[in-house]
């Protein structure tokens, strides 16, 4: 009867301690679900949170989008207004003094380019000056052209100059 007894008083120990075991394992069970939960819903936070900042980059896009189409319509607006004012000015506009403006620029290009160094800064200083020359030209300015030709013999690289500048080069 003894041994029945301590059977008996072992076995409800083992349920006891199953039944201890079982609750740990409910528990963690539900600790687990809960953090499962908990996750979830940062995912979902963060999710929320991605989706706004896409949001409002995707709004600031547009805004800049529409300030950048706005501003080019007011450049657009103003270059029209200034050419209406150009051919509406048809006073000054191929006029005696707009072919004297276009040569005192000419020659200040030309000034620029001899000052500075190197023979490809001329070349392109030169091919500026010449599209100013021909359009005086078409327009029938013809003593602005001859003071161009004359500004440009007169401040063209010279032979020496180009020596110099190639030995320079090679060193």
């Amino acid at each position: 009867m003894l041994a029945n007894a301590a059977i008996r008083v072992f076995s409800s120990n083992c349920l006891f301690f199953y039944a201890c075991l079982r609750e740990q394992a409910t528990a963690s069970y539900n600790e687990a679900r809960v953090s499962e939960k908990e996750a979830t819903i940062k995912l979902q936070q963060a999710t929320t949170k991605r989706e706004t900042s896409e949001k409002q980059a995707t709004t600031k896009l547009q805004s800049s989008e529409n300030k950048r189409e706005s501003s080019d319509n007011q450049a657009r607006t103003s270059e029209k207004q200034a050419t209406i004012k150009l051919q509406s000015s048809d006073k000054y506009v191929y006029s005696i003094a707009w072919a004297n403006d276009q040569l005192r620029i000419a020659i200040e290009f030309l000034k620029e380019g001899a000052k500075s160094e190197g023979f490809w800064l001329w070349n392109q200083r030169l091919g500026v000056v010449i599209l100013i020359k021909t359009e005086l030209e078409f327009r029938g300015f013809k003593w602005q052209v001859a003071r161009i030709d004359n500004w440009i013999h007169r401040l063209q690289p010279r032979k020496a100059d180009l020596d110099r500048e190639r030995e320079r080069r090679a060193h």
